[in-house]
């Protein structure tokens, strides 16, 4: 009986040990990751006079953190999850970067400048830093599409169809049809 005791108690520690010293599997989710795609108000950013919006599309820079691991390992599926490494953003620059319409021609000195933004910003909320990053384009408040002649075709065809249909109820107004008895 002494030694079932025994065995039980050695039994128990030595289990108890070695599931101690193994690190839990996964601390990391889905939402752990950063979103894919994030964008600013547009129409609030560009209510300033100075205000610049970009879109850019980034890639984080491959490390060792666990959170970088995480997200390689996740975007592994490609036929099930997106590729997380990959980022897509809509930055109001004047208003979180310090950017102004100067900043509007989307080169070089814009991507240098959403680069340090976006990667501090990155960095401070996730731990992760930017590789690199293209802006697609920029918008200010005074950027906006010319009318060309599909403009003035759709406008003459919608007002002809408003005075035909305003013509038409006033006929029938004015002279309305007799029901025969």
């Amino acid at each position: 009986m002494w030694w079932f005791i025994v065995f039980c108690v050695i039994g128990v520690n030595g289990q108890n040990v070695t599931e101690n010293d193994e690190p839990p599997q996964s601390i990391f989710d889905y939402h752990s990751m950063p979103a894919l795609s994030e964008l600013d108000d547009f129409d609030l950013c560009l209510k300033k006079p100075e205000a610049v919006y970009c879109i850019v599309d980034l890639v984080l820079l491959e490390d060792e953190t666990p959170l970088y691991q995480f997200i390689k390992n996740f975007s592994t599926l490609s036929y099930k999850n997106y590729e997380h490494t990959k980022l897509h953003r809509g930055v109001c620059g004047s208003q979180h970067c310090g950017m102004n319409t100067s900043h509007a021609d989307a080169g070089n000195s814009t991507a240098d400048t959403l680069k340090a933004c976006l990667n501090a910003t990155i960095h401070q909320g996730y731990g992760l830093q930017v590789d690199s990053l293209s802006v697609r384009y920029c918008k200010t408040q005074d950027d906006s599409l010319p009318h060309d002649v599909l403009d003035y075709v759709v406008g003459v065809l919608l007002l002809a169809l408003l005075l035909v249909n305003l013509g038409c109820s006033l006929y029938y107004f004015f002279w309305p049809v007799e029901k025969e008895k």
